[in-house]
């Protein structure tokens, strides 16, 4: 996790890393608790305002019905004979009858136009447009408000109102059908006065028939325009009501509010790009996070304040135990900070204290180890140089008569003193081997002494050993025959040279043979 040596920068990153990492976790999980929330809120105000919306078109398109109340009750329709129908009242109520701007006729019990209009539509609309229509009135005696369709003379989407025509005695008598187109009719006025209940802001409503296909538009290219595949309009043209968070057309969210329309099989649906209501609850995230930012910033000068504060007397420590280190004793940490590193400065200068007596102590028991080792390495000095005045005096007093005795049995065996027999040869010739090999041994002696004084150097060679115990052999052979001895010899194939002190070897194998 550090990279840094700085213990300043370690704890600012171990308190701050936490802390950020929460506050981020915190301002995501509020904002998405938030646009969640709004979401929830606009879906359920959508909703209402579609179902309001929807129950007032309701209200208005009963109203503007009632015109053809009045025909029914002033126009003799129930008796179907053209001649006495609209002899009365026709004036009054021709007026509003241009709302349905396609004409009004009156169909018989089988569909049949018996009246129209302008008269000249009758041809047009001599039959019942819709039969399932047709059949509906008949069965329910109620208001029928159709979906889109199209005028077989000016090819133009309508739509119709119906009212069914009733005896006294609630029988069946025919319809009183008004045809509307959805481009021109008055009735675009109702809608607009009813839906555009968003004016001003983003938004807007718009008016689908039970096909999906749109009746009311803000935008008048859409009328007629199919939009059953989308999810509000699919789900509001099976008599649904809600709200639903899609995508429109060109791929923006939008949030759709959708409800049926009363006594019709028709559909208010409500359009609100998404943007616009999460765009505030974003900018409120952009402000929380430059909020975030800044109050890191402060938290971050405040906690290197208060580090700052704390690691003063850690670095008058650190001071002090380097200077302890460097062997200045006398140097007193002081840190008055009333904690735990008060009591850790004070042991500094305790520990120091004893630090500066043992180390006079281990001075002086140096300085007295010294002084011992100097009279240790005179008395050795000494040791050596009696050993050696020794060895050179026993060395001269041994060789002389050893040197004595050599030569005099040289010039015995040589016959200079008169005949010998071989016993007496053999006798002699023993005892100047023996001398021979003691004067070996002192010279050995004093070469030793001199090799531990460094005065004389080994000189190392390769020679073949088995001939040199060969050697070895044929010297000491007199002396073991005198004692009943026989000596053998059996040397393993794998020995051959060796590098080494080729005298200083054979004097070893002669003191061993000897042994």
């Amino acid at each position: 996790m550090f990279f840094s040596k700085s213990l300043r920068i370690k704890i600012l990153l171990s308190a701050l890393i936490p802390m950020a990492l929460v506050l981020v976790v915190v301002a995501i999980i509020a904002l998405y608790a938030y646009e969640r929330a709004a979401r929830d809120l606009v879906q359920q105000r959508d909703t209402e305002l579609a179902s309001i919306s929807a129950a007032r078109l309701s209200e208005a398109l009963t109203a503007r019905s009632r015109v053809f109340r009045r025909m029914l009750d002033e126009g003799n329709l129930q008796s179907m004979d053209p001649g006495r129908m609209m002899s009365t009242g026709l004036e009054e109520v021709r007026p509003r009858l241009a709302l349905f701007d396609a004409g009004v006729v009156v169909y018989n019990s089988e569909g049949a136009a018996v009246w129209s209009e302008p008269l000249e539509v009758k041809s047009r609309w001599a039959d019942f447009p819709l039969p399932l229509e047709l059949d509906k009135m008949r069965r329910t005696l109620r208001l029928v408000f159709s979906d889109i369709f199209e005028d077989p003379g000016s090819r133009e989407d309508v739509i119709l109102v119906g009212m069914p025509i009733i005896s006294e005695g609630s029988e069946f008598k025919g319809v009183l059908a008004g045809m509307c187109t959805i481009r021109y009719s008055l009735l675009g006025a109702t809608y607009a006065q009813v839906l555009e209940f968003k004016a001003g802001r983003s938004g807007y409503a718009y008016l689908v028939d039970g096909n999906g296909r749109v009746i009311y538009h803000r935008h008048s290219s859409q009328l007629g325009r199919n939009l059953a595949a989308s999810v509000a309009v699919m789900q509001v043209t099976r008599g649904e009501a809600g709200a639903v968070l899609t995508e429109d057309s060109t791929g923006e969210s939008v949030v759709s509010g959708f409800a049926p329309v009363p006594g019709t099989n028709w559909g208010v649906v409500t359009q609100e790009r998404w943007a616009n209501v999460v765009g505030p609850i974003r900018g409120y995230g952009r402000l929380l996070l430059g909020l975030l930012v800044v109050g890191g910033i402060i938290s971050s000068a405040l906690i290197l304040f208060a580090i700052g504060r704390i690691l003063g007397p850690i670095k008058a420590l650190t001071l002090g135990a380097r200077r302890i280190a460097g062997g200045d004793f006398d140097y007193t940490i002081t840190a008055k900070t009333g904690d735990e590193i008060e009591a850790l400065g004070q042991q500094f200068n305790t520990m120091a204290s004893a630090l500066k007596e043992s180390y006079a102590e281990l001075e002086q028991r140096v300085r007295e180890r010294t002084a011992e080792l100097a009279i240790a390495k005179e008395g050795a000095e000494e040791a050596d140089r009696l050993k050696s005045a020794f060895l050179a005096t026993m060395s001269h007093e041994l060789r002389t008569p050893l040197n004595s005795i050599i030569g005099f049995t040289g010039i015995v065996l040589q016959g200079l003193a008169g005949p010998l027999n071989d016993e007496q040869s053999k006798q002699l010739s023993m005892v100047r081997t023996s001398g021979r090999h003691l004067l070996a041994l002192i010279n050995d002696i004093l070469d030793l002494s001199k090799i531990e004084a460094g005065q004389v150097e080994i000189v190392k060679e390769g020679f073949d050993v088995a001939g040199l115990i060969d050697k070895v052999v044929e010297t000491v052979s007199p002396l073991a025959e005198q004692k009943g001895l026989e000596l053998a010899v059996a040397l393993s194939p794998e020995v051959g040279q060796i590098y080494s002190d080729r005298l200083r070897v054979e004097q070893v194998l002669l003191n061993l043979v000897n042994n």
